[in-house]
């Protein structure tokens, strides 16, 4: 019984230490998209600044948003133009990309918030583990000196 207690309480510590590193990286992926949503993707909406080394990180950003690949394909052309030589169909791609990126944010927000949440949850769970574990030790140590006790009486006899 406290081995299996013992058990549980490694199980649910670990689960929370995996649910701890997926809202890191979860808060790190929030923290580019909310940087990419309002300092680079705006440069690039405006006009190419001729900097490829930084449309490349962009691009690749993108890419890492799992935005769809065609349009990250389309979208790595169209910033690399000027404003003046941007087409309709440019302007399309603009539009598909700032509501990719903003779909992308919304569901990272989701996923931080329900995070915390089970990380609430988990939290419970391991404190329950450590208390049920406590009782058992607890219990195991009544029982051993109940038997010692119960031995005692018996050579005493």
């Amino acid at each position: 019984l406290l081995l299996k207690r013992k058990k549980t309480l490694k199980a649910a510590e670990k689960d929370m230490e995996h649910a701890n590193n997926e809202l890191e990286e979860a808060a790190k992926k929030k923290e580019k998209l909310d940087h990419d949503m309002t300092v680079a993707f705006p440069k690039y909406k405006e006009d190419f600044d001729g900097d490829a080394t930084s449309l490349k990180e962009f691009v690749k950003a993108l890419k890492n948003f799992k935005l769809d690949a065609t349009l990250v394909d389309y979208a790595a052309t169209c910033f690399a133009k000027r404003a003046s030589e941007r087409r309709s169909f440019d302007s399309l791609v603009i539009v598909e990309v700032e509501t990719s990126l903003k779909e992308a944010l919304a569901l990272v927000t989701e996923l931080l918030a329900a995070g915390d949440l089970s990380k609430s949850t988990k939290s419970q769970a391991i404190e329950v583990a450590k208390e049920t574990l406590a009782k058992a030790e607890a219990s195991e140590l009544e029982l051993e000196d109940t038997v010692k006790n119960a031995t005692k009486e018996t050579l005493a006899k």
